[in-house]
């Protein structure tokens, strides 16, 4: 896994945990190995690398490599987060600064997939998040907006930010 992140100040950083996923990388014999990338409220951003025992794996019926926890790499703390212009993992966006908040676009496109038929690559972020969230206040299902927006994986104030950027952009260019 290859973990991209721009800077405000143009700065880039570039974690790739491939030599972890490499058999015996751990020190083990490592049948497979899985790293999952999360953000910490309060402690920055942190990968959790667990792997797959293959030495375990028995005879027979018994063909079940265990799940061992690995190890958990610090990669941003808490005011480097603060700095991050956005963010990719394998090359796709994952977050992305809009306003003082970072955006979870990958949130974001999966729920405009499951709700939203026509194609929404021609839109920008600011049009696609306004009618994301109106769908979602149209179906009153009692989330409010700030439920409605956790779900779209961003904040208030990004929203706010993007829906005055979006008042501005005619129907016909966005």
């Amino acid at each position: 896994m290859r973990i991209t992140v721009w800077y405000e100040d143009g700065g880039l950083e570039e974690f790739d945990t491939t030599a972890l996923t490499t058999a015996g990388a751990l020190g083990a014999p490592d049948a497979m190995t899985d790293v999952a990338v999360r953000l910490v409220e309060g402690d920055g951003m942190w990968a959790e690398l667990s792997w797959y025992d293959s030495a375990s794996i028995g005879g027979g019926d018994e063909q079940l490599a265990p799940r061992r926890a690995g190890c958990r790499a610090h990669l941003l703390s808490e005011g480097e987060l603060a700095r991050v212009r956005s963010c990719d993992v394998d090359g796709a966006r994952w977050l992305t600064r809009v306003g003082p908040d970072l955006v979870d676009e990958r949130r974001l496109s999966e729920l405009l997939a499951l709700l939203y038929e026509p194609p929404v690559e021609g839109m920008s972020l600011a049009r696609r998040s306004v009618w994301l969230l109106g769908h979602l206040a149209d179906a009153d299902d009692g989330l409010g907006m700030d439920g409605a927006l956790s779900l779209m994986g961003m904040t208030r104030a990004s929203y706010q930010f993007l829906s005055r950027h979006d008042a501005i952009v005619p129907d016909e260019v966005g």
